[in-house]
């Protein structure tokens, strides 16, 4: 739901400046999960990691792009794929051993330090550097929102979608997606430039 805002604002404000901060806001929800005292407070937690989560994910690879020459970006690239693949297929595992022998909160506790890492190797290492590709236009808020609920209603649709509620939530998203498609043509600076959908043949199709 907010990959795409997150990108635009960091299109707008810095990419490094959106991925430091994505890191700092996820390694404080970690902590706040690993401390949850019931679990209301680590389903909250949770959606401000997943707040965090995005900031980084939409960033990352536009910084490594940006970072690396166009000789070193094939192997930077793949690199940064190795890891978040291996991060899968680990994830389980590791997830599974630490919960046995150490506790679910271990789980948790164990990325705080890594975060903290992270955080400053990206400060330290990208020192001086932002890239703003957009800098001065104006974030499309109503774009954003139209986006966000209609992510919410279609896979809150289909988590339900044996039921008939469940399929009338799923109408309402796409009535409501094809509103931010009109919405998006229509203003000056989209969230999501739904015009690069039907100029850029090879973008559509990837």
């Amino acid at each position: 739901m907010l990959a795409v805002p997150f990108g635009r604002l960091a299109d707008i404000y810095g990419m490094k400046k959106i991925y430091i901060m994505g890191i700092i806001f996820f390694t404080i929800s970690t902590f706040l999960a690993a401390l949850s005292p019931s679990a209301y407070f680590l389903i909250f937690a949770r959606v401000l990691q997943g707040i965090g989560s995005s900031m980084i994910f939409v960033t990352g690879m536009v910084i490594i792009t940006s970072v690396f020459p166009p000789r070193e970006m094939g192997k930077a690239i793949g690199i940064n794929v190795s890891a978040i693949f291996a991060g899968l297929v680990m994830g389980p595992l590791i997830g599974e051993i630490l919960t046995q022998s150490l506790g679910l909160r271990s789980i948790f506790y164990i990325i705080v330090p890594l975060g903290i890492l992270t955080t400053i190797l990206a400060i330290t290492q990208l020192r001086g550097k932002e890239w703003a590709s957009c800098k001065g236009e104006k974030i499309d808020l109503t774009g954003s929102v139209l986006y966000a609920i209609t992510l919410l209603l279609i896979l809150a649709g289909f988590s339900e979608v044996t039921k008939f509620i469940g399929q009338l939530v799923i109408i309402a998203g796409l009535i409501e997606l094809i509103g931010f498609v009109f919405w998006e043509l229509r203003v000056d600076h989209p969230v999501l430039d739904i015009k690069l959908f039907l100029k850029n043949k090879i973008f559509a199709f990837s």
